[in-house]
């Protein structure tokens, strides 16, 4: 497993996790929602943790994906906002459910912009070389 392999996993897992919790918001419990929600939102700022110290900090220095990162830390930023949305109101506010929808949203858009538009870019600017040196990094920080 690649890097961006490791991080579509994720992304896959984040995308139903949130699925669930949205489905099921009215027939759980507020407890069953509040620990679901805690570990989702627990999940996607370790996710965003990883992104950073496995990738982001590796290409700060290349001047070709300057504008792909920035477009990355714009989303993140986004999301990151919902998040706290959603973690300063009651799950029971009317706005909640609709907030979850929106994260749902933007955990798409997420999803789409690594898959289209960073990793594709960052695949065509490295060169294999520096390719590999990611994937080893990845496997000495998570499974070392």
């Amino acid at each position: 497993m690649n890097l961006f392999d490791y991080f579509e996993e994720e992304h896959k897992v984040m995308e139903e996790n949130l699925v669930e919790l949205e489905k099921n918001y009215l027939t759980w419990s507020h407890e069953r929602v509040f620990v679901r929600a805690s570990k989702l939102f627990d999940g996607i700022n370790r996710h965003f943790d990883r992104q950073e110290t496995l990738l982001l900090q590796q290409l700060t220095e290349i001047p070709e994906l300057e504008d792909v990162i920035a477009a990355c830390e714009r989303d993140r930023e986004e999301l990151l906002g919902l998040i706290n949305d959603l973690v300063m109101d009651h799950i029971d506010s009317p706005d909640w459910r609709e907030n979850l929808g929106k994260l749902l949203k933007a955990v798409r858009k997420h999803i789409e912009f690594s898959d289209k538009e960073l990793y594709k870019t960052i695949k065509e600017v490295l060169p294999e070389s520096k390719l590999k040196q990611l994937h080893l990094l990845m496997r000495i920080k998570l499974f070392a």
